[in-house]
């Protein structure tokens, strides 16, 4: 594996968004708090969070970074609801025919289990939420001012930032205060804070499991070989402000700040400061029968060629196959934009729902890492353009690049690579 300059926690910037997933609540009283799901709920949290990385205590890297949670709460087992969920961690992105967009880096799916009180149960096979158990509730009524107790964990997957080969666990005991009645956005909410500290110190477990946690990211200047390092300690502390909608039984958004710093063996101190603001947004029911024959028709009637629509898992999908660029290149031809034209139309129709655009080349010519990035860049062309159309504003809009890696057609003849070769436009359903 190939060390970074330094490293990147982006999954950090999940933390907060996280908490918001777990606060899908139905309680009759803003002062009592109980978490009552109902199957079928579809929902997604957005927030965006504004990041620095400290080397030793001088500032490396300054980022913004958009995070969205879709989730479904797909039943009731026990009185647990069951969740699926999938994280999303995006970056601003502008294309090559202009027009911001935000580009998926990385996606995480999970599933997991959460009590009326808010105790969860997660497989040690999935990273996220990272934040577990918070909030936990106590079987009471909650008046202003009235503060209780529980106990958290973070869990981290940290292989990519300091080559650790299992998740990293970070037990934490919260503590709660209910604040009565708060501002957020000219509206007022019943909140509540929630603030801990982190203080682990691994000494004696690393000693123990040397190759558990080894991070190739130095060095000897003698023998040239890797040095080991280690993380040695970890500390942090986190307070975010819940705005809780009594009318509707669940958060309406939250806002808070995190600091997290890690001590390497060799004294080395990496620190991530970040402040978050979240929303959560529940999605109507979509009709994807009703959504895809009316987009059909639309482009049918618009004269619209090679292009399909369909329904698809997360929504309704349209692709344009063979999808025209300059030679090797993000650059739209001037067709391309005609076409692009009428699809926009067709989008604002649907203006209350985001888009995903996903770029997907032939498997022929260059590397599969040269594939990836042009299929990425060619999906923001596209996106920046329909941004520029106002099919969407910047924030409902994404991007991702999948290279050759989901072919439709064989790429052993001329006639299935130009089918490979193609850009769908997804109207996400959550």
């Amino acid at each position: 594996m190939k060390p970074r300059k330094y490293p990147r926690l982006f999954f950090v910037r999940l933390i907060l968004a996280a908490s918001l997933l777990i606060l899908n609540i139905r309680a009759g009283f803003c002062d009592e708090f109980a978490f009552k799901h109902a199957a079928g709920d579809k929902f997604k949290i957005v927030s965006e969070v504004h990041e620095e990385y400290l080397q030793n205590g001088k500032v490396l890297d300054r980022s913004n970074i958009h995070n969205r949670i879709s989730t479904e709460v797909t039943g009731i087992i026990a009185g647990k609801a069951a969740h699926k969920a999938l994280f999303q961690v995006m970056v601003d992105k502008t294309a090559a025919e202009g027009g911001k967009t935000m580009n998926i880096t990385n996606e995480y799916a999970s599933q997991f289990e959460r009590d009326e009180l808010g105790k969860m149960q997660v497989s040690r096979k999935f990273a996220f939420p990272s934040v577990r158990n918070v909030p936990v509730f106590p079987r009471r009524n909650i008046k202003s001012g009235d503060t209780w107790f529980e106990d958290g964990e973070e869990v981290h997957d940290l292989e990519g930032n300091f080559g650790l080969k299992d998740f990293l666990r970070l037990p934490f005991r919260a503590k709660y205060q209910y604040l009565g009645q708060r501002q957020w956005r000219g509206k007022m909410y019943p909140a509540f804070l929630v603030t801990y500290s982190i203080r682990q110190n691994y000494d004696d477990y690393f000693e123990k499991n040397p190759r558990q946690y080894l991070s190739p990211n130095a060095q000897d200047p003698k023998n040239k070989e890797p040095k080991t390092l280690v993380i040695v300690s970890v500390s942090g502390n986190t307070s975010q402000t819940v705005f809780w909608n009594s009318a509707l039984g669940q958060p309406a958004a939250s806002k808070g700040a995190f600091t997290l710093r890690f001590t390497m063996s060799d004294g080395t101190v990496h620190e991530f400061r970040s402040e978050e603001e979240a929303e959560i947004l529940y999605s109507e029911e979509m009709n994807k029968d009703a959504v895809a024959a009316e987009v059909e028709k639309e482009l049918r009637d618009a004269g619209v060629n090679e292009t399909s629509v369909r329904k698809v898992e997360g929504g309704v999908s349209i692709t344009l196959e063979n999808i025209q660029f300059e030679g090797d290149s993000a650059v739209l031809r001037q067709s391309e934009k005609a076409k692009l034209d009428k699809i926009a139309q067709a989008l604002a129709r649907y203006s209350g729902r985001d888009i995903l655009v996903a770029g997907h080349t032939a498997d022929a010519g260059g590397t599969a890492e040269s594939r990836l990035k042009l299929s990425g860049d060619r999906a923001g062309a596209v996106a920046g353009y329909l941004t520029q159309k106002k099919a969407r504003p910047e924030g409902q809009i994404m991007t991702k690049g999948y290279g050759a890696t989901v072919p439709i057609a064989s790429n052993d003849t001329q006639e299935g690579r130009a089918k490979n070769r193609r850009v769908e436009i997804i109207i996400l359903e959550n």
